[in-house]
């Protein structure tokens, strides 16, 4: 029998190149393994010499390390952190918004302070009119962000002649309590 010269499937084009790139590729694979190999084993010499210096750093501090004073805390600088820590959690924002919606403009607001419990404000103010204070109050309490609103304390100022007409003439102290959010 003969063989016949027929070719029905002949080799593509790619045959080659695809064959060197598979070569190409196992080469490179050959080479990374080497490579990892020579990475673990200088990991390992690091690692081994890292542990040894600590052994030895170890060992120096037991026999080196000096007693260290206890410092005792002083009450008043923690209670100043604690006074801090606490003013730092409150909404001051919504507070301080709800106030100046409510003071309106015949008030003049001098100080806000925090008190110890962190749900009361201490409010120190002026006006001219005593009917502007009983206002504030009256807004302050419609607001729901406040539970309650105390005047603590009003004094007027008497009028002099060295007096101008924009000096607040009576001073007042209010004591808000907050509803916790």
């Amino acid at each position: 029998m003969t063989k016949l010269a027929m070719n029905f499937a002949p080799r593509s084009f790619w045959f080659r190149p695809a064959i060197g790139l598979l070569v190409m590729g196992m080469f490179v694979s050959l080479y990374a393994l080497w490579d990892r190999d020579a990475l673990l084993g200088q990991r390992d010499t690091l690692w081994s010499q890292w542990s040894q210096l600590q052994n030895v750093q170890d060992h120096w501090e037991k026999q080196h390390v000096k007693p260290q004073k206890i410092q005792t805390e002083d009450p008043k600088v923690t209670a100043l952190v604690q006074q801090i820590s606490l003013d730092l959690n409150r909404p001051w924002g919504l507070m301080l918004d709800s106030i100046q919606v409510a003071k309106g403009t015949e008030l003049f607001i001098v100080n806000i302070q925090s008190e110890s419990n962190p749900n009361f404000l201490r409010i120190n103010g002026q006006t001219n009119d005593s009917q502007a204070v009983l206002r504030f109050i009256q807004r302050l309490k419609t607001d729901p962000l406040w539970r309650s609103v105390e005047l603590v304390n009003e004094s007027h100022q008497p009028a002099t002649a060295t007096t101008s007409l924009d000096t607040k003439a009576m001073s007042f102290q209010l004591l808000v309590e907050r509803r916790a959010l």
